[in-house]
C-alpha cells in the first residue's frame, strides 16, 4: 500500500472512536499524518498469561510505544 492508502486506511478505522466520542475529539481535527513503518516485538513467556506488545521503528530500532496485556489468570 501506499503512504496516502495507509492513511486512508487508518482514518477509516478511526470512524468507529469518532462516532462514540472516545477521545473527545473527532479525529478530522488531525489534518497532518505521517507514515513510519514499524516493527511489532511480542514479548511474553510460557510461564505467564499476560504480555507485552512493543512496536518499534522498523529502520531505527527507536521506541514508538508498549501496551501490556494483562493474562486472565491461570486456571489449573
Amino acid at each position: 500500500m501506499t503512504q496516502d492508502e495507509l492513511i486512508a486506511k487508518a482514518r477509516a478505522h478511526m470512524k468507529p472512536f469518532d462516532r462514540r466520542d472516545a477521545f473527545g475529539v473527532s479525529s478530522e481535527v488531525f489534518a497532518e499524518a505521517r507514515v513510519r513503518e514499524a516493527a511489532l516485538v511480542v514479548l511474553g513467556s510460557q510461564k505467564r498469561d499476560d504480555y507485552i506488545d512493543v512496536y518499534l521503528d522498523r529502520l531505527t530500532g527507536e521506541f514508538i510505544t508498549a501496551t501490556y496485556h494483562p493474562g486472565l489468570g491461570r486456571r489449573e
